[in-house]
């Protein structure tokens, strides 16, 4: 991903980078700035990291919400994404095959 498009990507939904670019990220920080934007990250993903967080779930019985859109409705979901009206997740389930 070239760092203009993580840039457009920040104006459309706050994001977190989790573990480590492959390269150093050069761009020009007014934008983020001026659009009072926040990039945040931590150096945690990798897969023992992943694995144990998946273990802790399934023995504690840890879920995530969720809500549900058949594909069909796939606009729906990403209107309610785009307006800020969506709880937690936005999950698309297959109902067109």
């Amino acid at each position: 991903m070239h760092v203009e498009q993580i840039i457009l990507y920040f104006y459309f939904i706050n994001s977190h980078f989790c573990g480590v670019p492959s390269e150093n990220l050069n761009f020009n920080i007014m934008p983020v700035i001026f659009g009072r934007l926040s990039i945040t990250g931590n150096p945690v993903g990798g897969s023992k990291d992943t694995q144990a967080m998946l273990d802790y779930a399934a023995a504690n019985d840890v879920v995530p919400i969720i809500e549900e859109f058949p594909h069909s409705e796939a606009a729906a979901a990403l209107a309610k994404v785009k307006d800020g009206s969506i709880r937690f997740r936005a999950v698309l389930k297959n109902d067109l095959v």
